[in-house]
C-alpha cells in the first residue's frame, strides 16, 4: 500500500508538472503560481503556492523562476529571458531617478513586469543594501554614493506602528486622505508615506 502511494504522488507530481509546461509553452511567456493553480483546477488538480514552490525547485531543470518574469521554461533562460536581477532592476530605476525613490513608486514600477506584494519587495530590498542602496526616512530609497538634494536628509523618523494605527480602522479613500492630510501637516510625513501604509494593510487583509 505504501508502494502505491508513492507511486501516486508521483504521478501527480509528474502531471502537475506536464500541465505546467504545456501552460506556460501555450502562453508563450512567463506565469505566476496563480496563474498556474487556475489552470490545475480547471484539470481537476488541486494543489497550492507554497507546494507549487516546491515541486518547482526539485525539476528545475524543467522549469525556472525569474524575479521579472515569473516562472519560464529553464530552456528559455539565457535566450529569450536575459531578464534583470531584482538588484539590476532596483540600481537602473534609482540612477535614472534625479530624486531618491518611494518604495510605493518601486512597487508600482515592478508589479508592470511581475506580481509582487510589498511585503516581499520590503523584504527583498534589505538584500541589496549591501550593494549601496540606503533607504532614507519615510519609505524613501537611494543611491548611497549619489548626491540629493539637502531636503531628502531631513526627513523624519517615524515608528511604523504609529501610521498602523492611523490607518487600522479606516474603511473609505476619503476617511484616508483626512488622515493623511493631517499626518503630513503634523508630522511631515509624505502623503505616499501614508498611502503605503495604508496600501500595505489592504494587502495584509487579502493575505491573511
Amino acid at each position: 500500500m505504501v508502494h502505491t502511494e508513492r507511486h501516486d504522488k508521483s504521478v501527480q507530481k509528474q502531471k502537475i508538472i506536464q500541465y505546467a509546461v504545456k501552460f506556460i509553452t501555450k502562453r508563450d511567456k512567463g506565469v505566476t503560481l496563480d496563474e498556474i493553480i487556475s489552470y490545475l483546477q480547471k484539470k481537476e488538480i488541486e494543489t497550492y503556492r507554497v507546494y507549487l514552490n516546491y515541486l518547482f525547485t526539485k525539476f528545475s531543470n524543467v522549469i525556472s523562476h525569474t524575479y521579472l518574469n515569473g516562472w519560464v521554461l529553464t530552456e528559455w533562460l539565457n535566450t529569450r529571458y536575459k531578464s534583470k536581477s531584482f538588484k539590476d532592476f532596483i540600481f537602473e530605476q534609482l540612477e535614472a531617478s534625479k530624486d531618491p525613490m518611494h518604495i510605493l513608486e518601486m512597487h508600482r514600477k515592478l508589479s508592470r513586469r511581475s506580481p509582487i506584494t510589498l511585503k516581499r519587495l520590503n523584504s527583498d530590498l534589505h538584500y541589496v543594501r549591501k550593494f549601496g542602496v540606503v533607504m532614507l526616512n519615510c519609505g524613501f530609497i537611494a543611491l548611497k554614493d549619489k548626491k540629493y538634494d539637502a531636503k531628502w536628509r531631513k526627513l523624519p523618523a517615524v515608528k511604523s506602528g504609529i501610521l498602523h494605527n492611523y490607518f487600522k480602522k479606516i474603511k473609505t479613500k476619503t476617511e484616508f486622505n483626512k488622515i493623511a492630510a493631517h499626518i503630513e501637516k503634523t508630522k511631515r510625513v509624505p502623503k505616499i508615506h501614508s498611502l503605503y501604509y495604508y496600501e500595505l494593510k489592504k494587502q495584509n487583509l487579502k493575505t491573511t
